[in-house]
């Protein structure tokens, strides 16, 4: 074969291979996002900056979803990519104490909201394990809203 011809057969190859790989993801597309927000209240009063996790249980699909209270204890749900929202489905929910993590430094911009918010409240240990955690969700195909009342 000529370097020519040997040329072009290369790039035909890779154009091929190209184009071959760069398809449609597999599998099923993620299920759809409905809004859902809510209160956490640790005895009557907002838990400020506690941290939520709606982790999906049964045939809910989808890796949950996640948020962090405001200093009136209000959360709007967040799901992996940052997309707001989360899948209908059924789900088992932690709630836990704001905690940054050992070495993390957080930004100006994080202590300053921390700051205005005020003192993160602490979640009494039972909310935050999955496994011991009694607060279940069902959200349903137009999303909704929940209030937690922590004892």
């Amino acid at each position: 074969m000529r370097p020519c011809h040997s040329f072009r057969l290369l790039s035909l190859l890779l154009l091929v291979a190209v184009i071959g790989c760069s398809g449609k993801p597999e599998g099923p597309p993620p299920p759809p996002l409905v809004p859902f927000s809510g209160v956490v209240q640790l005895n009557g009063k907002p838990a400020v900056l506690a941290q939520i996790r709606f982790e999906p249980q049964g045939q809910t699909r989808g890796f949950g979803a996640t948020a962090t209270t405001d200093g009136e204890g209000r959360f709007e749900l967040t799901s992996q990519g940052g997309q707001k929202g989360v899948p209908e489905g059924e789900y088992k929910v932690t709630i836990s104490s704001f905690f940054l993590g050992e070495g993390y430094e957080p930004t100006p911009e994080e202590q300053a909201k921390i700051k205005a918010m005020g003192t993160p409240t602490p979640i009494p240990q039972q909310y935050s394990d999955m496994e011991m955690t009694p607060l279940t969700v069902t959200v349903g195909p137009q999303g909704g809203a929940e209030s937690f009342d922590l004892k």
